[in-house]
């Protein structure tokens, strides 16, 4: 059935906005287009996803399959005003098909979108001398020069939440990898995360914050706010990056990491920074609407800009895993008493239901919850030990 609340010929005289995408994930975004008063026009492959309801419009197809979506979107007969996604991957890349297709505010050439792809992103980085990371598919690994007692980085092609990634000292297990996977040189240095909004060719939103794993892994475990000296110096090479690839308009998400002679671009994805970012990090950390001024990016409207020294309420946001040998039960109400123990001001995003049991973790997803915070002596070792102690 195309659509699960009003039938074309009696739809409201209202602009639609189409969401790629309708579940959790997606949930404050949709919300907040109703809010506004406008239609949303949602796809998503779980017929039962929670967003649905709140569609106008809806229709059982996978955020991956662009053409079919695009055919829906055709047959419905509608004007459309923009297409928001919050999810990562090829859900990305089918928000751009559509928002080309149809002529949307936030549209970027194919060979941007393109960047998305970790292979093509390290091939045009170091074409234009962004990057000296070494890094090749794993099927032509015999023409990468493995150096004695440096380490390597074997992780997937496509992939998230940092699963499936392992290190190696000089050998590599050939026989458990393929063409699916990239051997990358392992770069030691500072992490951060950053977020983008540019407009009309100017920065109008800029935040960079630290990015730490939980220790002996690549699960991220905690975002923290920087001071402005490295914000001016990461700006300058965000700047140059920018320039060269010409983005005027875009949302973006950088993963960087800065060692002691250069930065490094890890991984990049034309939309929102994930990790709760959008919903409650740039709320709580600065004070600033983000899913709002994503609706007006969209919808081809004024962003606001942001003052980089602006504060918000907390300053750490940690994920909380097990790092017991027990599986561990989500009861919330114990997490709160557990925590107010040792913290003295605290807000928990629940990531996870009550009653869910949750393992040691195998990527990011596998967290028991988050936390905001602002206890600066507490390191990310002592929050999980604090946390699992009697």
């Amino acid at each position: 059935m195309a659509c699960c609340c009003n039938e074309i010929k009696g739809a409201r005289k209202i602009g639609h906005i189409i969401s790629v995408g309708t579940g959790k994930n997606q949930l404050p975004l949709i919300k907040e287009i109703k809010n506004r008063g406008f239609n949303v026009v949602g796809f998503d492959l779980n017929e039962d996803s929670i967003g649905k309801k709140y569609c106008d419009f809806f229709k059982n197809i996978s955020t991956w399959n662009y053409s079919d979506a695009i055919e829906w979107l055709k047959d419905l007969g509608l004007s459309y005003l923009g297409v928001g996604c919050f999810s990562y991957g090829n859900a990305l890349v089918t928000q751009q098909k559509i928002a080309n297709y149809f002529d949307l505010p936030g549209k970027l050439p194919e060979e941007l979108v393109n960047l998305n792809n970790k292979v093509y992103l390290r091939k045009m980085l170091r074409a234009n001398h962004l990057s000296t990371l070494n890094e090749i598919v794993i099927k032509d690994k015999c023409d990468f020069q493995v150096e004695k007692d440096r380490l390597y980085i074997v992780k997937p092609l496509v992939g998230g939440s940092s699963s499936d990634i392992k290190v190696y000292n000089n050998k590599i297990e050939g026989d458990k990898y393929n063409e699916s996977y990239m051997l990358q040189e392992y770069i030691s240095g500072k992490e951060y995360r950053i977020s983008l909004i540019i407009q009309d060719s100017k920065i109008k939103f800029y935040k960079l914050m630290n990015k730490e794993n939980l220790p002996a892994t690549f699960f991220t475990s905690r975002f923290s706010r920087v001071n402005i000296e490295e914000y001016k110096e990461i700006e300058l090479f965000l700047k140059k990056f920018l320039t060269i690839f010409n983005i005027k308009n875009a949302i973006m998400k950088i993963d960087l990491i800065k060692d002691k002679q250069r930065n490094e671009i890890i991984e990049l994805d034309f939309g929102i920074p994930g990790d709760y970012f959008e919903t409650y990090i740039s709320k709580y950390f600065y004070n600033y609407d983000y899913v709002g001024n994503y609706i007006n990016f969209i919808l081809g409207l004024p962003v606001q800009e942001d003052n980089v020294n602006h504060e918000g309420k907390y300053s750490y946001f940690d994920y909380i895993y097990n790092i017991s040998s027990n599986p561990f039960t989500i009861d919330y109400s114990l997490i709160e008493k557990k925590l107010s123990k040792y913290i003295k001001d605290f807000g928990i995003i629940q990531t996870k239901n009550d009653g869910d049991i949750i393992g040691f973790p195998k990527s990011n997803l596998d967290n028991i919850c988050a936390v905001l915070h602002n206890e600066q002596n507490l390191d990310i070792k002592s929050i999980h030990e604090l946390f699992f102690s009697n």
